[in-house]
């Protein structure tokens, strides 16, 4: 067992670091994998001590270390769905960036044509006075 929360531990610290990667935010990780690191020593140093299955192996110490493999197999699990959960925000997240770059670029769009329309209109207008104001054509 202790071979099994040790290996699962090792596991969540990995899938923890991977997510500073994806998240961005390497301190808060950080600071998890530091815990699934000092869990994984915890377990490493129980398995070197000799008390893992040793002779004096109590009930007591079954039972902690039935709890110490459910908690590494939660923490594991956890980090993977909080992994799902980080990937479907980042797509969400994506897709926004993209509707914003469209709605950037129509309104680029509109913009220059109404400009270009102010200009048109002043172009007329001025037109206009040039032919009011030539004698020949009136």
């Amino acid at each position: 067992m202790h071979v099994a929360s040790l290996a699962l531990a090792l596991a969540a610290a990995a899938e923890a670091w991977s997510l500073i990667r994806l998240t961005g935010r390497s301190h808060a990780w950080l600071f998890f994998v530091l815990g699934f690191i000092l869990l994984a020593i915890e377990r490493v140093l129980e398995l070197f001590s000799g008390q893992a299955l040793g002779p004096g192996y109590s009930f007591h110490e079954l039972a902690t270390d039935v709890l110490m493999l459910a908690m590494a197999a939660f923490y594991l699990y956890g980090i993977r769905r909080m992994r799902a959960v980080f990937l479907e925000h980042l797509a969400a997240r994506q897709a926004l960036q993209r509707e914003l770059d469209d709605l950037k670029r129509f309104q680029r769009l509109t913009v220059g044509r109404e400009l270009r329309m102010k200009q048109l209109v002043g172009e007329n207008t001025a037109l206009h006075h040039r032919v009011e104001g030539v004698p020949h054509l009136r």
